[in-house]
């Protein structure tokens, strides 16, 4: 999952550990996040806005 903090311009994602099994969520750079957005798009993984 992919997300923008409420406040300021900061945007974390979120993933499994596939070790653990556990979500890990982490700090992205502005280049990871334009990246990670194109790579999504058209993706039926990638709804933005979705609220979910």
């Amino acid at each position: 999952m992919l997300h923008k903090s409420k406040v300021g311009d900061r945007w974390f994602a979120t993933q499994v550990d596939p070790q653990t099994g556990q979500p890990q969520t982490f700090e992205l750079q502005p280049y990871e996040v334009k990246q990670l957005q194109t790579q999504l798009k058209g993706s039926p993984y990638w709804l933005v806005g979705a609220g979910l």
